[in-house]
């Protein structure tokens, strides 16, 4: 019996980290450590947060952990979304998407966030030509 609980408080430990992950990039970013922040994405070879922020003194940036579902915790993953106002373009809204698993944080290469939907929908419906703007563009993902 003493094993099965080890095994299981092991396995809970194992789990929950992708969660302890994602709450620690979150609280980097609210506390406007960002290189510690940069330094929890794995995928990058490039810091992501310092050079958004250094483009111009008024860009603002803000993380938030997504509410982590069973089956989330089970797989081993928690969603983050992190949400940056570009004033460098067009005073664009950021969002992107990120997965925090046991190896680290990475960009969400399935998710997609309301905003970006809400966007990419208005730029459908929209019959003016794409903005020129090549930031906004990278950010819309327009092409």
């Amino acid at each position: 019996l003493l094993v099965a609980m080890v095994v299981a408080a092991l396995f809970c430990l194992w789990r929950d980290q992708p969660r302890r992950l994602a709450d620690r990039f979150v609280a980097a970013v609210e506390a406007k450590q960002f290189a510690e922040a940069d330094g929890l994405i794995v995928e990058a070879d490039r810091p992501i947060i310092e050079p958004f922020l250094k483009r111009d003194d008024r860009n603002r940036l803000t993380a938030t952990r997504l509410p982590q579902t069973a089956i989330d915790w089970l797989a081993g993953r928690c969603f983050l979304e992190l949400h940056g106002e570009d004033f460098s373009g067009l005073g664009a809204r950021v969002s992107e998407n990120f997965v925090a698993s046991r190896h680290g944080i990475a960009k969400d290469r399935v998710g997609i966030s309301v905003e970006r939907a809400r966007a990419a929908l208005r730029t459908l419906q929209d019959p003016t030509p794409a903005p020129s703007d090549p930031i906004l563009k990278q950010h819309l993902q327009i092409k």
